[in-house]
């Protein structure tokens, strides 16, 4: 089975303004985790560094007060799932900025019950 692998424009865009700073720190190990991750959970990416800087991305959001159902918006939109979109929120807190996710879940927990979920 072939697994597509391409960050939408829309969404790379939308957190590469973000994690240009974050990456000039970034640490191999756990790169290789977050990417792994991804690839478990079947989230498609055109290249490992789009991904990483798609994960950076999400954190620099987050720090900067985006909501996160603005930064799921911004994936769906770009042709992600929702779950997708959910996996890559957890994932790149998980990874690169785990101060966030406490508060990244409790606002994706909150979309859902606002959707009746």
């Amino acid at each position: 089975m072939t697994t597509r692998r391409c960050v939408p424009l829309a969404f790379a865009s939308v957190t590469a303004m973000f994690a240009l700073a974050a990456q000039a720190n970034a640490d191999p190990n756990t790169d290789t985790k977050y990417l792994q991750a991804l690839d478990k959970m079947g989230v498609w990416y055109d290249t490992p560094a789009n991904a990483i800087s798609m994960g950076h991305g999400v954190c620099a959001g987050l720090a900067s007060d985006i909501p996160v159902s603005k930064i799921l918006r911004a994936a769906t939109s770009s042709g992600y799932t929702y779950g997708q979109a959910g996996s890559i929120l957890g994932v790149a807190t998980g990874a690169y900025c785990p101060q966030y996710y406490d508060k990244e879940m409790a606002q994706q927990k909150q979309i859902v019950a606002d959707a009746g979920g």
